[in-house]
């Protein structure tokens, strides 16, 4: 009876032999240049005439652009303790979006309030009483 059911086993690539050739390659074709310096990829823009990123040996600091943000790169401690001085408010405020609004109640959260001298009293109680070594093992260890 097996006899009877028994095939000639052929490959299967064997029954479809266009699966054997390779499909033909198509010509690599150069990247299109776009047409308008607004359309080109932002890497092959060429740099806006702005300072340097790095600040100069005799410098504090330089303007760099992340993205569409400006950001300043200060190159010691001294420096960036005087900026901060000084330019506390911008440095601290965030600017305001849904997801931090949503999450705060409206921003009622110390961590996504915009800056002013209530949120930074605030702060400062919830780092000395909240964050304190005493609150940090009892909340690890349990009271003592």
């Amino acid at each position: 009876m097996a006899a009877l059911n028994h095939q000639p086993h052929t490959p299967r690539r064997l029954r479809r032999p266009h699966l054997l050739e390779p499909a033909p390659k198509e010509p690599q074709q150069p990247p299109q240049a776009a047409a308008r310096p607004d359309e080109a990829p932002h890497h092959r823009q060429p740099a806006p005439d702005r300072p340097s990123a790095a600040p100069e040996p005799g410098g504090a600091g330089g303007v760099a652009r992340l993205g569409t943000v400006s950001v300043v790169v200060l190159s010691s401690p001294k420096a960036a303790r005087e900026a901060l001085k000084v330019h506390d408010p911008e440095c601290c405020s965030r600017s305001p979006s849904a997801g931090p609004r949503m999450l705060s109640y409206g921003y009622k959260d110390v961590a996504f309030s915009p800056y002013s001298n209530y949120v930074r009293n605030m702060r400062k109680l919830f780092v000395v009483e909240l964050l304190s070594m005493r609150r940090v093992q009892a909340a690890c260890y349990g009271p003592f």
